[in-house]
């Protein structure tokens, strides 16, 4: 039984609200605003996207939580592809994510819009990285879902009318492996949550503990440098691993995953944040470090080449940083110098407001 609000025109599909990711902060910023019915696989409970409540617009889990590795994968395909004609009921169904666009099989002449974050990298451009991120017996078990995967995403493809990338970065991803052609809205920061306060002395990572965001690179530069000081926030599959490899390190700080106030104030507090994913998408970490006043330390490759400006917003790394990449960008980067970069940083937020955002996904359901 899925629940439309009353008179509500438009749905908004996301794969899954567990940590906080920028797509599911996109939706739910873009759900409220737009008074939209949110669906999503499952959530995680009492997730601050969802503090005190969603609306005005419904929300509701299409499926129960599943923690196991693939099966969790196998079973949002079978969600979106099978439990998602209700989507016919509305006009405009926004999808995001790699699993809803499956759903847009139901699409009768509703208009279809998909924000593409990237085409799945696991198929497209970096299936040998996931596949070397596993076990090796589970790899032939990962290849297959792919395998089963890939087509099924593929078929569903054109029922969508129009496509959105999160960035230059990937609207060339989208027509090197979709074949299609994209308009380009740089998802929303909510810059006025964000402020600028005295440096407490230590560098801020907040990407998620994953091996696509090479936070090990990170700890293993601040393992040479005992005397800087780093804090990482966020969670993810490496967790455990990374707390192993920083181990004996009294100047590594792990503090979980943080509520919004608590994340703004590390940022707030922080010199700079560091944030160097492998061809990141987009990287909302970096505008929300310079809505705070704060430069960012970041990879020269992906979406980050947009949005960070060397010297004036962030120091750039040489693509895929090495340990000593980044204790040299660390020490280029005092608490002073980082400091005369606040006007800028916040000027460049400016660029990436929520109203901004807003607007733009206004205008193109507008004139679809």
């Amino acid at each position: 039984m899925y629940i439309q609000k009353k008179n509500a025109q438009l749905a908004i599909l996301h794969d899954y609200i567990e940590h906080t990711d920028g797509g599911s902060r996109l939706c739910t910023i873009l759900g409220r605003q737009l008074g939209a019915d949110l669906y999503y696989g499952f959530r995680r409970a009492e997730h601050p996207f969802f503090t005190p409540s969603y609306g005005p617009g419904a929300e509701q889990a299409l499926m129960h939580a599943v923690n196991i590795p693939l099966l969790r994968q196998c079973i949002l395909t079978r969600t979106f592809s099978k439990r998602t004609q209700f989507i016919r009921k509305y006009p405009t169904t926004i999808f995001s994510g790699f699993y809803a666009p499956l759903a847009a099989q139901y699409l009768e002449g509703q208009q279809g819009i998909y924000y593409c974050h990237t085409p799945p990298r696991f198929v497209y451009g970096e299936r040998d990285f996931f596949l070397s991120t596993v076990p090796a017996v589970a790899r032939p078990l990962l290849n297959s879902f792919i395998n089963w995967y890939a087509p099924q995403f593929k078929k569903t493809l054109p029922h969508i009318q129009t496509f959105v990338a999160n960035s230059k970065n990937v609207q060339e991803r989208i027509k090197k492996f979709l074949h299609r052609d994209s308009t380009i809205v740089y998802p929303p920061c909510d810059t006025e949550q964000y402020h600028n306060a005295e440096s407490q002395g230590y560098y801020l990572s907040m990407g998620r503990l994953d091996p696509l965001k090479r936070i090990d690179v990170i700890i293993n530069a601040f393992k040479e440098m005992p005397t800087k000081r780093l804090v990482i926030t966020s969670s993810g599959p490496s967790e455990e691993q990374l707390k192993k490899l920083a181990a004996d390190c009294d100047n590594i700080k792990f503090v979980g995953q943080l509520s919004e106030k608590q994340l703004q104030k590390a940022i707030a507090e922080s010199i700079a944040t560091i944030y160097i994913p492998k061809q990141e998408d987009f990287g909302m970490c970096a505008i929300e470090s310079m809505a705070a006043g704060k430069p960012v330390i970041v990879a020269a490759e992906g979406g980050l080449l947009e949005t960070v400006t060397d010297g004036e917003t962030g120091i750039f790394t040489p693509a895929n940083p090495q340990g000593k990449d980044i204790i040299e960008a660390v020490n280029s980067l005092s608490a002073s110098k980082a400091t005369c970069m606040k006007t800028a940083c916040l000027d460049r937020a400016t660029q990436f407001d929520t109203s901004v955002f807003v607007n733009a996904m206004k205008r193109l359901i507008l004139e679809r």
